[in-house]
């Protein structure tokens, strides 16, 4: 976001424009992709999902409908209605089950919710390193390791994700081949997001300096400010520059100006 103002009626948000769409559409148009722009394209939203921990926030619906891709085919992480500060229950009403949704839920989010609990519970930033890796697979293959077709029961898509290892539902001999000619890097990459126990998971910070994000991204002329860029300190006590201030003057959008 650039800047925003507001009138005596609305709030005005100027952002960036990006201009092809969403990463659902992108990877329906120009999908699946070779490892190294899997890696490119993971190296910006592991950036912004770090941004988001340091800030002790916890995005909790990261996929392909909520990332954005700019002009110059660079990531940009959307959509935070559901996010909610890191340690705390996220109490938020009205959880959408479209496509998608229930395919990205952690293990430990399918089990609370299998156990009709009122809330999913205490959250930590590893519910997102989770989603980073079913996004990775996804990029990769086209479709999330654990879903398959809109019609099938969400208990269904819940169980696998919590019995079955990211590489099983691959059984026939055509797909099993795909997974065999992953790159080391790429199947421990997936291998530690995707691990059952959110203790195990690494963090976003560790995920930068990953082999295999770092193997395709080190000729950037950017990597070691990224790896090394000074961050806030992480906390409870946030800041909210502009959306705590007192109301001042109201501002005009200029196109009033010319009725």
């Amino acid at each position: 976001m650039y800047t925003w103002f507001h009138t005596s009626s609305h709030v005005f948000f100027v952002m960036e424009y990006c201009s092809n769409g969403d990463l659902f559409t992108y990877l329906n148009e120009h999908g699946p992709f070779c490892e190294k722009k899997v890696a490119e394209m993971l190296f910006e939203i592991i950036w912004a999902i770090r941004t988001c921990h340091d800030k002790r926030i916890a995005h909790l619906d990261l996929k392909p409908e909520n990332v954005l891709v700019n002009h110059e085919e660079k990531c940009k992480l959307a959509d935070f209605g559901l996010s909610a500060h890191i340690g705390s229950k996220h109490k938020k009403k009205g959880i959408s089950h479209y496509r998608g949704t229930h395919d990205y839920w952690s293990p430990e989010q399918c089990a609370r919710h299998q156990k009709k609990k009122q809330n999913f519970g205490e959250f930590d930033q590893k519910t997102d390193i989770w989603t980073l890796g079913i996004l990775a697979f996804e990029l990769k293959f086209g479709r999330p390791p654990f879903g398959s077709t809109n019609e099938e029961r969400e208990n269904v898509i819940m169980n696998r994700i919590q019995d079955y290892h990211w590489s099983q539902l691959f059984c026939e001999k055509v797909k099993q081949d795909l997974i065999d000619k992953l790159s080391p890097e790429f199947k421990d990459f997936l291998n530690l997001c995707l691990d059952k126990n959110p203790k195990k998971r690494p963090t976003a910070e560790s995920l930068i300096q990953h082999p295999f994000i770092f193997i395709h991204n080190k000729n950037r002329s950017c990597i070691k400010s990224y790896a090394t860029q000074p961050r806030g300190k992480q906390g409870p006590k946030l800041s909210h520059k502009g959306f705590n201030e007192q109301d001042g003057s109201f501002l005009t959008p200029i196109w009033f100006h010319n009725k």
